[in-house]
């Protein structure tokens, strides 16, 4: 990014009070502790911080200047020559934010690629980049910047040095989805499969696929929208849209399919991706069949460029586990510890139940589950975790170990379906599981480990693996 002084003002509607309008900002910061000399800081207001407290540490730092919703005047600033600095004062930091990545956003010719959905977001980011990168030079959000601050952090990253820009939509509430959208302006939109995920913050279903809707009347006639064939709300979403669809799924009439699914000894899988009249086969390095799915998403983008089915295979090919997401590791007394812990809902704790079945089978020994809490369920938590706890006894797992408020309710669906209640066990804390868990193992048992993120099972995979 590149961009003056005057050029930054004009831009957010804002009044500079001191500075050299011909000076260029290079790059912004909203982190005190991670701003560098040179950064431009804008301070945001957060739910337990007000970000203009730091204003003087960004300046001791280097940064060049700042905005602020404050007249100078009342900030506490100890270096009174810091008051020389580049100073824009703006009704509203947080909306100059996202107002300053609108007009950077229109400085360059990139595309954009948006991804929302309830399952497998993040995966799908990484594989479209994947794909995409076989072709053209490619950027993409890192982490969590799927947010009012994390997309326009991401667009100040990138400049026309690109072709493509990878994005993933948060969407905390109704609206959101398509202020992120306004700022970004995706050509191409991806739906990944609706699930309750989130639905305490939203009440309904329903209200979740009118949140996500908003991808999809953001993409512009002559975009593209992908959809999933194999999701209930498809011909909803398809009846909305007003640019061209590609659909992708496992139903046979989907245009981007996927035939002959099998798993290798560590449920890795292989399968036929199918386009028209062409075929190649898929060996993934990700293990469990629900990301065959997810791999078809990111095909359909590939497809969408026009890119050759061997190319897209070796971008798909090229995609390992990511952390916390399925990583299987060799864990302590010869076990195999899989850590799903970055986050869960129903069907991504059945996906992961279903491979933990499936290698308990192929390497002899045991399966157990440490299942914690999934959480943002409101008024379906109590059946989503009986119905996993049913899932649990149902695929053959020989110990249930759960820890969290929510997760003591999956071993009532467990009892109700049969499962022994001295193979079940609950702990109150992550502490207590890492306290007893050594007695429980055995050698050969495959081990998984699955909760919402803000149950910090990691550290129970971290200590269970060599």
């Amino acid at each position: 990014m590149e961009i003056s002084v005057q050029e930054l003002t004009k831009a957010i509607k804002g009044k500079i009070i001191s500075g050299d309008l011909k000076s260029i900002v290079n790059r912004i910061s909203i982190d005190s502790r991670t701003l560098e000399n040179g950064d431009f800081f804008i301070p945001l207001l957060g739910e337990k911080q007000n970000g203009h407290q730091f204003i003087d540490e960004a300046l001791s730092k280097g940064a060049i200047g700042f905005l602020t919703s404050v007249y100078p005047d009342n900030l506490d600033i100890k270096n009174k020559l810091d008051l020389e600095k580049i100073i824009i004062l703006v009704e509203d930091t947080q909306k100059a934010l996202e107002e300053l990545a609108k007009y950077v956003r229109g400085k360059y010719n990139y595309e954009v690629v948006a991804i929302t959905g309830s399952i497998g977001k993040t995966v799908v980011k990484e594989m479209i980049s994947s794909v995409l990168s076989q072709k053209f030079k490619v950027g993409v959000a890192p982490g969590n910047y799927n947010t009012e601050i994390g997309v326009p952090l991401t667009i100040f990253s990138y400049n026309d040095d690109i072709n493509i820009l990878v994005l993933e939509l948060a969407m905390r509430g109704l609206k959101q989805i398509t202020r992120l959208a306004k700022i970004c302006k995706p050509k191409i939109g991806v739906m990944t499969l609706i699930d309750n995920t989130h639905i305490e913050l939203l009440g309904t279903i329903e209200n979740i696929v009118k949140a996500k809707s908003e991808l999809i009347r953001e993409i512009p006639e002559d975009g593209i929208t992908i959809l999933c064939r194999d999701d209930r709300w498809y011909q909803h979403f398809f009846s909305i849209s007003k640019s061209k669809v590609i659909d992708y799924g496992l139903e046979s009439n989907s245009q981007v399919l996927a035939k002959d699914v099998v798993l290798d000894d560590m449920a890795k899988p292989k399968f036929k991706l199918c386009f028209k009249d062409e075929t190649v086969e898929v060996k993934l390095q990700t293990s469990g069949s629900h990301y065959v799915i997810n791999s078809l998403a990111a095909a359909a983008v590939g497809i969408s460029y026009k890119m050759d089915l061997y190319k897209i295979k070796e971008g798909l090919e090229k995609v390992k586990p990511m952390e916390m997401r399925m990583e299987i590791k060799k864990g302590i007394k010869d076990t195999l510890i899989i850590n799903d812990s970055y986050n869960a809902n129903v069907t991504s704790t059945k996906a992961a139940i279903k491979v933990l079945s499936y290698l308990k089978r192929k390497r002899g020994g045991r399966a157990i589950a440490i299942l914690g809490d999934m959480l943002e369920l409101g008024k379906l938590t109590k059946i989503s975790h009986e119905n996993v706890g049913k899932f649990v006894a149902e695929k053959g797992v020989d110990l249930l170990i759960t820890c969290g408020e929510n997760a003591e309710m999956i071993s009532k669906g467990e009892l109700d379906r049969g499962m022994v209640k001295d193979n079940i066990y609950h702990f109150a804390s992550n502490q207590e599981v890492k306290e007893n868990i050594l007695n429980l193992i055995k050698s050969k048992d495959v081990v998984l480990v699955k909760a919402s993120r803000a149950m910090t099972f990691d550290e129970i995979a971290d200590f269970l693996t060599e």
